[in-house]
């Protein structure tokens, strides 16, 4: 019987999946799109149907479908295994526990506290007439699997122990909190962090549960949050997490724009709404991370806002990077005193109209402006400090030209001294919140490169061969020749990193490799994309010294360096002609 990789490939194919996030051109037997893991406009990504794999000829990212969603998901392996599994309709084999990553532990006790909340929900009289209330349906509570979490000390704690789960993995996931860190804990080494709330599971972008939001059903006399959130943990980063956003993906391609709201109850009303290209964040201010996700899809955005401009004051920020992105912003402005929950509950119609309506944010601004019945003076200082930013920040010289043109009508002056305004102003990203390896040029969040993947591949082939596996590949070759490419040293270190991830990755390997039918040209296949990976990065590194040595007189440096690059530029187009 084929391995469950073999399966899904069997079923799924590299146009299919690859189709389902980018869109395809025919070209000749094979496909092309722009590729997502750098700008481009002229493509230069290809998918081959005849080999099943994908090639960029601009960043030379390239794979097969486990490959592409890992990387455009930003997932490992088991995350890419579960996606595509439940794409191709396959229900993978239990794996044991005791092989399991330390995260997959996570993952399994999150999803059965998800269902935990979710059975105390409909069996709780006080939870459901909560939800009532806000007039979400049965199949809204279903399809969020909204809980809730019993006003209890330790009902949680117990039935995930009930279930064989350790407490030091559950407080891990801030499901639960140690006593030392309460007074107010009456007793025990443990206690449940939610009590008395209503429940969101908050899933990653494959659909797993990573957190929670809780939100408190009846007000007590001691002073508690409205909301509280699952604190930061190895799965939940709330900076990069779009509540929805696993549910709103597919029509947020579909209909070429994604709405944002903030919070749970607006995002679940939306998508109830039938708005369901809509995602929310959760507990903090948008970052580049989240409109990194989002550019994934589309390039345009729409975030509503209710009356006042006070919303999308706080919001600057997240605007500012997403126009430096070159996104289309838009605003829906709400009426005074209603969120996107509330509108919806009043006339859902009005929500969609709203959405129908949205402006872009230049033309939002300028009209708000002119609602005000500034002074002259007044006006112009407001425009260079509100609107000008804005234009500055776009990438597309006519859409800045076009703006530029109606700022100076609006203001009632000519192009010239807009645009000598427009020079003034010195643009600054705080880098933060950006990616490693990504800037505002680079537009897909990614967590694990190319080389990060083929090196854990080989890896865990190497451990797997030398745990006992029979093949005609050596182990013994196959360790010296990836110590012959990172060096002894760095292959050392790397493999100090990876030991701890051991019966991890030989479990990858048994289920990527079992059913190989040459596996020993796979391994090669790989050697020779380690040694590409490892050139560039060599290259890159000399680039970077070529251009520290530009503005000085070492001549004789800058020719070794440019010697060397042109020895490794060739040594690189030997590989691809090996390959």
């Amino acid at each position: 019987m084929s391995s469950q990789v073999e399966q899904i490939k069997a079923k799924l194919g590299i146009v299919e999946i690859v189709g389902s996030y980018l869109k395809l051109e025919k070209a000749g037997s094979n496909f092309k799109a722009c590729c997502p893991f750098h700008n481009e406009k002229t493509p230069s990504f290809f998918i081959s149907p005849d080999r099943e794999t994908y090639h960029c000829f601009g960043c030379n990212r390239g794979g097969d479908i486990f490959s592409f969603v890992q990387e455009i998901e930003g997932l490992d392996f088991f995350g890419a295994l579960e996606v595509l599994a439940q794409k191709a309709g396959i229900e993978l084999k239990p794996v044991d526990i005791k092989l399991k990553s330390e995260n997959e532990r996570f993952y399994a006790i999150l999803e059965e506290a998800t269902k935990f909340y979710h059975t105390a929900l409909l069996q709780s009289l006080e939870a459901k007439q909560y939800v009532k209330n806000r007039q979400l349906t049965e199949e809204t509570v279903r399809n969020f699997r909204i809980g809730y979490a019993k006003e209890d000390w330790s009902s949680l704690l117990n039935h995930l122990l009930q279930k064989g789960f350790k407490s030091e993995d559950i407080e891990k996931t801030g499901l639960i909190i140690s006593s030392n860190q309460s007074l107010r804990h009456p007793g025990g080494r443990y206690y449940d962090r939610f009590r008395g709330r209503v429940m969101f599971p908050l899933s990653d972008v494959s659909g797993r549960t990573v957190g929670f939001s809780g939100r408190i059903v009846v007000a007590s006399e001691r002073e508690e949050a409205k909301y509280i959130n699952t604190p930061q943990t190895t799965l939940y980063d709330k900076s990069r997490l779009l509540f929805g956003y696993d549910k709103a993906k597919s029509e947020i391609r579909k209909k070429d724009f994604c709405v944002l709201v903030e919070g749970q109850m607006d995002l679940v009303s939306s998508h109830q709404a039938g708005v369901i290209n809509t995602v929310a964040v959760s507990g903090t201010a948008l970052t580049s991370y989240h409109l990194n996700l989002i550019k994934i899809l589309t390039d345009n955005l729409v975030m509503a806002f209710d009356g006042d401009t006070a919303g999308i004051s706080a919001a600057r920020r997240g605007i500012n990077i997403a126009l430096s992105l070159g996104m289309e912003v838009k605003i829906a402005l709400l009426p005074d005193g209603l969120d996107p929950a509330d509108l919806v509950v009043q006339d859902k119609t009005e929500w969609i109209s709203a959405i129908e309506r949205a402006t872009n944010v230049i033309d939002f601004y300028l009209s708000a402006l002119a609602r005000k019945n500034y002074d002259s003076r007044t006006l112009n200082k407001k425009v260079s400090e509100d609107v000008l930013p804005y234009i500055a920040r776009l990438t597309n010289s006519i859409d800045q030209a076009k703006f530029v043109s109606k700022v100076a009508s609006f203001v009632g002056t000519k192009d010239e001294p807009i645009w000598d305004e427009l020079k003034k102003i010195k643009l600054d990203f705080p880098d933060s919140d950006f990616l490693p390896g990504t800037s505002l040029t680079n537009n897909i969040p990614i967590k694990i490169s190319k080389f990060s993947l083929i090196e854990r591949k080989l890896f865990g082939l190497l451990y797997w061969l030398e745990g006992g596996r029979e093949s005609e590949l050596s182990p013994v070759v196959l360790r010296q020749e990836m110590s012959d490419i990172l060096g002894q040293e760095k292959f050392t270190r790397q493999e100090e990193s990876y030991l701890k991830d051991k019966n991890q990755l030989i479990l990858e390997a048994e289920i990527y490799f079992e059913s190989s039918a040459n596996l020993k040209q796979g391994a090669n296949e790989l050697i020779l994309v380690l040694k590409e990976e490892v050139l560039k990065q060599e290259l890159d590194l000399l680039l970077n010294k070529i251009r520290e040595l530009e503005n000085t007189s070492d001549e004789e440096g800058m020719s070794g360096l440019l010697k060397r690059c042109q020895e490794i530029t060739k040594e690189i187009n030997n590989l691809k002609k090996t390959g």
